[in-house]
């Protein structure tokens, strides 16, 4: 009896593992973490870069049913205010190809002048459909970028540094 449960645990364990985050999702994390915290910041502490936990449990990560895909980053306001302003790298969320909502409301964000892949990158993200940039020092740059997230439907630009006119098309739009 004793060997039949020891052998369901052993089986349990192996399956749980199965459905953990994905090691290019964790290392994606990682880097994202190393980023906001620059130079000398404290956030997402619980984020630890080792194999003895799960990604799709640490704090602001939600993944989905395919085994380990992050679904979901609710990363607002981590970046610590005095750090200072932080470039918005998109590079870092390209790892996470099932990614449908994406939240770096409050993280002092801004577009650097030397990163001209924002547009480009920005639109490999196909199933994202909800962005919330809100509170951040974000300027126009940031529209032609978000014209090509093709499954957009909600974007949050609240509280940025937008000027002129707007158009994008089917839909919503917080200003």
């Amino acid at each position: 009896m004793f060997l039949r449960l020891l052998s369901w645990v052993i089986l349990a364990l192996a399956m749980s593992r199965c459905y953990g985050c994905l090691e290019a999702e964790r290392l994606a994390l990682m880097q994202f973490k190393a980023s906001i915290n620059h130079p000398n910041g404290t956030s997402l502490p619980e984020w630890k870069d080792d194999n003895t936990t799960d990604c799709c449990d640490w704090h602001g990560v939600e993944c989905g049913y395919a085994p380990g895909r992050v679904i979901s980053l609710e990363l607002y306001n981590t970046r610590q205010a005095e750090l200072g302003d932080w470039c918005l790298n998109v590079s870092l969320f390209l790892p996470f190809e099932s990614l449908t909502y994406l939240n770096l409301q409050s993280n002092q964000l801004v577009i650097c002048t030397d990163d001209e892949g924002v547009e480009n990158q920005l639109s490999e993200l196909k199933n994202l459909s909800r962005l919330d940039l809100s509170f951040n020092n974000l300027d126009t740059r940031i529209l032609s970028s978000v014209n090509g997230l093709t499954a957009l439907t909600l974007l949050d630009l609240f509280n940025n540094s937008l000027k002129g006119s707007i158009d994008l098309k089917g839909m919503i739009l917080i200003v």
